[in-house]
C-alpha cells in the first residue's frame, strides 16, 4: 500500500513527462538515482560540448579555406599606406595603355605634319631661288 501511495504521489507532483524521464525505481535509494542522473547529464553535456567543438572546428576550417581562396583570387598590393586590389591595377594599366596609345598617335600625327612642313619648306626654298619668283625682293632704288 505504501508503494502505491508513493507512486500516486509522484504522478501528482511531477508532470507526466517529468515522471517518465525521472523514472523512479522504488527499490533504489534517492541518492543513487540522483548520481545516475548527474552522470547522464554530464555525459550528455560532454557529447554536446564535443559536437559544438567539432562544429566550431569545421567553421574555422571553412573560413580559413575561404580566406585562402580570396587571397589567391584577389592580390592585394600595399603602396603608400593603402591597399590596392589587382582589379585596380588592371584598370590603371588599361588607362595607362590608353594614354600611351594616344600619345603614340599624337606623335605619329606630329611626325606627318613635320614631314609635310619640311616638304613645303623645300619647295618654297627651291622656288625662291628661281628667277622671276613673285616673292623675291627686288632692290629698291
Amino acid at each position: 500500500m505504501e508503494k502505491h501511495f508513493q507512486h500516486h504521489r509522484l504522478i501528482s507532483l511531477f508532470s507526466f513527462k517529468q515522471f517518465i524521464k525521472f523514472s523512479f525505481c522504488f527499490s533504489r535509494n534517492l541518492l543513487s538515482q540522483i548520481e545516475d542522473e548527474r552522470m547522464e547529464t554530464e555525459a550528455r553535456l560532454d557529447k554536446m560540448s564535443r559536437d559544438m567543438e567539432n562544429v566550431y572546428q569545421s567553421k574555422v576550417e571553412e573560413k580559413l579555406q575561404k580566406l585562402e581562396e580570396n587571397k589567391q583570387n584577389v592580390n592585394l598590393f600595399f603602396i603608400g599606406g593603402n591597399y590596392f586590389t589587382s582589379s585596380f591595377f588592371s584598370k590603371l594599366l588599361k588607362t595607362q595603355e590608353t594614354y600611351q596609345s594616344n600619345i603614340q598617335h599624337e606623335e605619329e600625327k606630329l611626325a606627318q605634319k613635320r614631314q609635310e612642313f619640311e616638304r613645303s619648306r623645300r619647295l618654297w626654298e627651291e622656288n625662291i631661288n628661281k628667277p622671276g619668283f613673285p616673292d623675291q625682293h627686288s632692290s629698291i632704288s
